[in-house]
């Protein structure tokens, strides 16, 4: 068939077995990110009666329509440019929306330059730290303090060696899919995710397909 006739479309999910020795150069995929008991209290938060919304709307894209709901924090993504809209001053335009979420700063990396085996026990203890308050938060059902915390442990992972982490994560889009839903076939914009993306699966998990610009008939399929 026709591509450009499926834009927007979920394809028809396949066995991920197919392609389990097809390797995707940068892609990473972790489970259990989050405990189940952590995946609850954020699903209350992001879906409760303070889930600040997108204004409803059909917006055009390069690979279709979006018509789910989304969230938006630190900047607006633009579903019709497949970019960022970095000058927050455009209110008229769509480009408010909330802050990234943030911890107390007792929480938070510390950087201070000091000698490297103090450095080491810093960032021990300051992980600790961080997860004792993920798991008050969670016990006490503080969902937007969960959710500010596991942001943040989103930037202390180290991905794939000892110094690949992303300690700056300045934008980030909640999608909300319903059954049935899924991603249309799309390229992500180099100049707005040229550093790396990320993506946390909640409530339930997709699989995912990755084709090859060179050979687009080469696949990955992800669960």
């Amino acid at each position: 068939c026709n591509d450009n006739d499926n834009r927007g479309l979920p394809s028809r999910s396949e066995c991920t077995s197919l392609t389990q020795d097809v390797t995707v150069p940068g892609l990473i995929l972790i489970e259990d990110f989050v405990s189940e008991e952590e995946e609850r209290v954020l699903l209350a938060a992001v879906t409760g009666p303070h889930a600040p919304w997108a204004p409803s709307q059909v917006v055009p894209s390069k690979s279709g329509s979006v018509r789910r709901r989304v969230q938006h924090y630190g900047y607006v993504f633009d579903y019709e440019s497949a970019d960022v809209l970095r000058d927050r001053s455009q209110e008229e335009k769509g480009a408010a929306c909330p802050p990234m979420p943030a911890i107390p700063k007792k929480y938070q990396i510390i950087k201070q330059q000091q000698k490297l085996e103090e450095e080491k026990y810093n960032a021990t203890t300051s992980s600790l730290l961080l997860e004792s308050h993920i798991e008050e938060s969670v016990k006490d059902r503080r969902g937007w303090e969960t959710f500010a915390s596991i942001v943040e442990r989103i930037r202390r992972h180290k991905f794939d060696n000892a110094s690949s982490s992303y300690t700056i994560i300045n934008q980030m889009t909640i999608n909300e899919y319903k059954p049935g839903d899924g991603i249309g076939s799309h390229i992500d914009t180099p100049s707005a995710f040229g550093d790396g993306l990320m993506s946390l699966s909640l409530n339930s998990g997709i699989v995912m397909e990755f084709r090859f610009m060179s050979d687009k008939k080469k696949k990955k399929l992800v669960y």
